[in-house]
C-alpha cells in the first residue's frame, strides 16, 4: 500500500465522517442549543481536519496520531532504556512527529532524556512548537526537517510511525547512520533492509497494532 492510497483511505474516511456528523449537526444549525455544542464542535474539528488533508498536506502523507496505549508501550520500553544516572541526556528522535503527541509524551516521562521530533508539514509542526512553548516540557524541540536529510547519528533511540512503503526506505537510511546499539521502534509497519528484529510487541487495541524493536548492530 503506497502512502497516497493511505492519504485517499484517510480522506475517504474524513469525508464521511463530516458528511454524517454534519447532518447530526444540521438541526442544531437551525436552532442552535447548549446540547447540540458537543456536536458541532466534532463536525468542525473533523471538517478542518478534511481541509487541512485535502489543501495543505501537500506531502500526501497521512498524519495519525499515535494511539494511547501505543503510546503508553513506547514510553515504557524507552523507560528501561535510558539510564537515569548517566551523565549525557539520553537522545531520543521522534521521525514524522507530527502533531508532537508522542514526542511530548516521552519527553514528559523521561526528564533526563533529550527529546527531538521532525516533521516537514508545517501545519502539525506549528502546533506542536505552541504545545511545547506552552506546556513545556523543556527536553523536548522539533525541527521542521525533511526527515531523509536528518542526521541522525547522535541518536541513542529512534521512533517512527511512517507510512509501509517509507518504513521500507528508513530502514535503509537508518543502516547507513546509526551508531552501534542504537535502538529502533517501528510502529505498525517493519523496517526495509538488513534488520532482524529483537521483538515484536502486540497491543491489544481495536486495531491489534504492533511495535517492532531492532537494535543496531
Amino acid at each position: 500500500m503506497t502512502p497516497p492510497t493511505n492519504h485517499k483511505r484517510l480522506i475517504l474516511i474524513y469525508l464521511l465522517l463530516s458528511l454524517w456528523l454534519g447532518l447530526l449537526a444540521l438541526p442544531f444549525l437551525h436552532a442552535p442549543s447548549w446540547a447540540g455544542l458537543p456536536i458541532l464542535l466534532c463536525w468542525g474539528a473533523v471538517t478542518l481536519r478534511l481541509l487541512f488533508e485535502v489543501t495543505l498536506n501537500r506531502h500526501r502523507v497521512p498524519t495519525l496520531a499515535t494511539s494511547f496505549r501505543m503510546c503508553q508501550k513506547i514510553v515504557a520500553v524507552l523507560q528501561k532504556e535510558a539510564n537515569p544516572a548517566a551523565k549525557t541526556p539520553f537522545k531520543i528522535i521522534d521521525l514524522g512527529s507530527g502533531r508532537g503527541g508522542l514526542a511530548h509524551a516521552i519527553a514528559a516521562t523521561l526528564p533526563n532524556a533529550e527529546v527531538t521530533g521532525v516533521e516537514l508539514a508545517r501545519i502539525p509542526y506549528l502546533e506542536s512548537v505552541a504545545l511545547q512553548r506552552l506546556f513545556g516540557p523543556r527536553n523536548l524541540s522539533y525541527e521542521q526537517k525533511d526527515f531523509w536529510s536528518f542526521d541522525c547519528r547522535q541518536a541513542d533511540a529512534i521512533v517512527l510511525y511512517l507510512a509501509p512503503v517509507t518504513a521500507q526506505k528508513m530502514g535503509e537510511k537508518l543502516a547507513r547512520e546509526l551508531k552501534p546499539g542504537c535502538l529502533v521502534l517501528s510502529h505498525t509497519f517493519p523496517l526495509g533492509g538488513n534488520w532482524t528484529e529483537t521483538e515484536t510487541l502486540t497491543i491489544h487495541t481495536p486495531f491489534k497494532e504492533k511495535l517492532h524493536l531492532y537494535r543496531h548492530p
